[in-house]
């Protein structure tokens, strides 16, 4: 199992408290965190770590609401800010991965 990319318990609010303040819970009960501040939310699982499994999670969830209703806090390939595509999953995996080299 790969080292989590980063953790934290960031608000997950802090960065930008007018749009993304309050997302919504991707496949599970806690809302995804923004653990390093970037502004992009890497802990999709909201768990305090960024990991496959937050991969696993965004892939699994690409194409419901939570996820492109709020697609400006998961647009990890700097593409088009109005949608989350199979390329922010693969930017969030690459990242993740990297990180544990």
């Amino acid at each position: 199992m790969s080292e989590p990319l980063c953790s934290g318990t960031e608000d997950p609010g802090s960065n930008d408290e007018e749009s993304l303040e309050s997302l919504p819970a991707i496949g599970g009960d806690d809302p995804p965190m923004d653990i390093d501040g970037d502004g992009l939310y890497e802990d999709i699982d909201g768990n305090g770590e960024a990991d496959i499994f937050d991969v696993q999670t965004l892939y699994d969830n690409l194409d419901t609401g939570a996820v492109q209703d709020n697609a400006e806090a998961y647009n990890f390939s700097d593409g088009d800010p109005t949608e989350v595509t199979i390329f922010d999953v693969q930017e969030l995996y690459k990242q993740i991965s990297s990180s544990s080299d």
